[in-house]
């Protein structure tokens, strides 16, 4: 099923609210963000068996908001 842009945004209020403020694009659908930040949690653990620390998601945050940010 494909994703209508901002559709999800109710489900996704972090994200809404991000933009809102100006502290990511405003480009940026709610719900392709919880699909990239969730993805790689989610196949690391469930597919490919392995663990996750607290360093490993401040870098996938951290790169996620390098490439969301806003922009001029």
């Amino acid at each position: 099923m494909a994703s209508t842009p901002g559709a999800g945004r109710a489900g996704c209020p972090g994200g809404a609210a991000g933009i809102e403020r100006g502290e990511l694009d405003g480009r940026l659908d709610p719900d392709q963000a919880i699909d990239q930040l969730a993805g790689p949690l989610i196949y690391r653990r469930l597919l490919a068996g392995r663990t996750f620390g607290a360093d490993y998601v401040r870098g996938l945050v951290g790169d996620f908001l390098r490439a969301h940010g806003p922009r001029p």
